[in-house]
């Protein structure tokens, strides 16, 4: 399993990492940082530690890549204007780690 790095990475005070992880296969996508104990409804792309898709080449979706399931879109903000990636509900499942996936 190939795991790249996000160029774009940058740490968030008062954050914990999340293991985001296909929901159909259960094969990890990414590490994410996550602010705050709400619902995991979009990734901000700057907040993504790592994972197993490219995030450098700014995917326009986000596909499994043991089964080829769809489970995020890019789009931008409308309040912010960042770029991020809203995640289809029943496609991951999310669990707290310490450490991010590439160590």
């Amino acid at each position: 399993m190939t795991v790249y790095l996000n160029p774009r990475a940058r740490k968030v005070r008062g954050s914990h990492l999340l293991l985001i992880s296909c929901a159909r296969c259960s094969h990890p996508i990414a590490t994410y940082r996550k602010v705050g104990e709400s619902n995991l409804v979009k990734m901000f792309s700057d907040r993504i530690v790592d994972g197993t898709v490219d995030f450098s080449l700014d995917p326009g979706a986000v596909f499994c890549p043991g089964c080829q399931m769809r489970v995020a879109t890019r789009y931008t903000t409308r309040a912010e204007g960042k770029t991020a990636y809203r995640l289809v509900p029943s496609a991951f499942h999310r669990r707290k780690v310490n450490a991010p996936l590439s160590d």
